[in-house]
């Protein structure tokens, strides 16, 4: 039976963080990293709350800020923690704190022992009509773009139709590395061992992919993409995060899901959603519980 590896980025709606945690299979490994910016207090209360669970692991290693290099590192760091462990495990599910599983544990297993070593992951190549509004995803990636404070950037060249904007844009362009082909996507995805090993290998064995990433704005959503896409395991690859979401045309995340979106989520045929907010909504949680568990029921005493 498939094995199972969670890391959960987590900043803020601890006592949702613990939820999702008790929802997911407890034979599966899971690694929440807190952002450091939530402080000490926020580890300790998820230590203190999970303490009976020895299959889970809170790092708090990193400040992490919205569409900053920050998040790959976070990332990273626990792929590598991960790994490092030696626990045996067969696929990785990334997620936030604001994910919830909308099927049972069970069903996801019986998902994942029928995947036959593919990853899912939602991916098309740059430039995109997806994010038209960002000339194809390119902004992303051929400007340096630099944190100032908080979560705000400052893009240079400056994006503007004046002469001195225009011919500091010939001159500072800047090229993706290492002759590969950008790939964009959802930040959250399913890869199996084999993709993380491979991952991990290609950031020791090309640093200078991972310094432009530096400068690169919402990369999360683009730098796992362009490895796995440009490897020797893309004919493995499912585009297909497996997670619904709510888009808003021009908003820069997803909408808060609520009890009025149930029927959509339920329809999606997906084995996630994103994002859930308990203090907004708690109600719609309380009818995705019940329904695993009445379908979890009625497939026991069929």
């Amino acid at each position: 039976m498939a094995r199972i590896a969670y890391l959960i980025l987590v900043h803020k709606n601890f006592p949702q963080v613990v939820r999702l945690v008790n929802q997911l299979v407890e034979d599966s490994l899971i690694y929440i990293h807190v952002d450091k910016k939530s402080g000490k207090g926020a580890a300790n209360y998820l230590k203190q709350s999970l303490a009976n669970k020895e299959n889970v692991h809170i790092l708090q290693t990193h400040r992490v800020y919205w569409g900053d290099f920050s998040q790959i590192v976070a990332t990273i760091s626990i792929l590598q923690r991960l790994v490092a462990s030696k626990d045996s495990f067969d696929y990785v599910k990334f997620l936030s704190g604001q994910d919830y599983p909308v099927v049972s544990s069970d069903h996801i297993v019986k998902f994942i022992n029928n995947c036959s070593s593919i990853s899912y992951i939602q991916n098309f190549r740059l430039p995109s009509p997806i994010w038209e509004d960002e000339k194809g995803g390119l902004e992303r990636i051929n400007y340096y773009h630099f944190r100032v404070i908080g979560s705000d950037f400052y893009t240079f060249p400056p994006q503007s139709s004046s002469l001195l904007n225009k011919l500091l844009q010939k001159m500072f362009i800047r090229r993706f590395p290492d002759g590969l082909i950008p790939f964009g996507g959802s930040a959250y995805w399913l890869l199996t061992h084999e993709s993380v090993d491979y991952i991990l290998r290609f950031i020791t064995e090309h640093p200078r992919f991972v310094r432009f990433f530096r400068h690169v704005v919402n990369g999360d959503e683009i730098f796992f993409q362009t490895i796995l896409l440009n490897s020797p395991l893309k004919d493995q690859i499912v585009n297909d995060d497996l997670t619904f979401a709510k888009w808003v045309e021009g908003s820069s995340g997803p909408e808060i899901l609520k009890i009025d979106d149930s029927e959509e989520i339920f329809s999606s045929g997906s084995l996630f959603a994103r994002k859930f907010d308990m203090y907004q909504d708690e109600a719609i949680l309380d009818l995705i519980d019940k329904r695993k568990s009445r379908i979890l029921n009625l497939s026991l005493n069929g």
